[in-house]
């Protein structure tokens, strides 16, 4: 098993296959699925029972604030039809990549007397995710 570090991750958005990369604006990155639940329960059984059904994403990134960074997420912002490419491990040949379809929501900086401006967003997720690598 090939454990690494998370500060090898890569994060990349935009347009399909010319996606820009903004890794270096980013401390945290959270690709969750949920599944809904088809409830499948019958009567007489003490435990519930279910398929899963549909599933949504939504991928939250944030780090430092900087003007570039605002101005490539302002351009993205609420635009449907952009991607992400996620590799946990960074894009070395044979690497995973998470890919997907969407658009995003950001955030302005939040301002706090004891620390540096930070930044979040969530992209929403409107099509399947692509498992796959670089």
């Amino acid at each position: 098993m090939a454990v690494t570090h998370g500060k090898d991750a890569i994060f990349k958005t935009g347009t399909a296959s010319s996606e820009s990369d903004i890794s270096t604006y980013i401390k945290s990155v959270d690709f969750p699925r949920k599944y809904n639940k088809a409830d499948t329960s019958t009567l007489g059984v003490a435990f519930e029972t279910s398929i899963p059904g549909q599933y949504s994403s939504d991928v939250k990134v944030s780090g430092p604030w900087s003007p570039a960074l605002d101005t490539i997420m302002a351009a993205l912002d609420g635009v449907v039809g952009k991607s992400v490419v996620y590799g946990p491990q960074g894009s070395t040949t044979s690497n995973v990549k998470y890919s997907a379809t969407g658009w995003w929501e950001y955030n302005p900086p939040k301002a706090d007397n004891g620390s540096a401006l930070q930044w979040d967003a969530v992209f929403h997720v409107s099509s399947a995710i692509t498992v796959g690598v670089f």
